[in-house]
C-alpha cells in the first residue's frame, strides 16, 4: 500500500513538472542569440523554435505579462521565452499546426512588432503608454 501512495505522488510531481513546463515566465537570464530570428529543428522532435525581436518595453511588467498572457495560447505554441533585458521572444512551436510568420502576425495583433512584421496600429494604441514607448523600465 505504502509503494502505492509513493507511485501515486511520483506520478503526480512528474504531471506537476510538465504543465508548469508549458508556459515559462519571463527570465532575463534566457539565452541570448546573435540573430534576430532563428530557426531550429531537433532531431528527437517535431518542435521548432524561432527567436523573435520584438519592440517591447524592456523590464516592463505590463509587457511581460501581455506576452505570459497571450502567447502559450497561440495555436502550435509548446513554450516560450521573454529576455526583458533584450525584448526576443523565443517560441517553440509545432510546425505542422503554424508557422513563424502566424506567430509574428499574432504577436503584431498584440501590438508589438515582430521582426520586419510591424505592430497591428490599432493594437498598438491600444496598449498601456508604459508598453508604446521603447524602455520604459516600469
Amino acid at each position: 500500500m505504502k509503494e502505492i501512495i509513493v507511485m501515486l505522488a511520483a506520478v503526480t510531481l512528474t504531471l506537476g513538472a510538465m504543465a508548469q513546463s508549458k508556459t515559462t515566465s519571463s527570465s532575463s537570464s534566457s539565452k541570448a542569440t546573435t540573430n534576430t530570428t532563428t530557426q531550429s529543428q531537433s532531431k528527437n522532435s517535431s518542435y521548432t523554435t524561432i527567436t523573435i525581436q520584438t519592440n517591447a518595453s524592456k523590464n516592463c511588467k505590463s509587457c511581460v505579462n501581455r506576452f505570459k498572457e497571450n502567447v502559450p495560447f497561440f495555436k502550435g505554441v509548446k513554450e516560450y521565452t521573454f529576455d526583458s533585458s533584450t525584448a526576443k521572444l523565443t517560441v517553440t512551436y509545432d510546425p505542422k499546426k503554424t508557422t513563424a510568420d502566424q506567430i509574428r502576425k499574432q504577436i503584431s495583433n498584440l501590438g508589438y512588432d515582430a521582426d520586419k512584421v510591424k505592430a497591428n496600429e490599432a493594437a498598438r494604441a491600444k496598449l498601456p503608454p508604459c508598453c508604446s514607448k521603447e524602455s520604459c523600465g516600469n
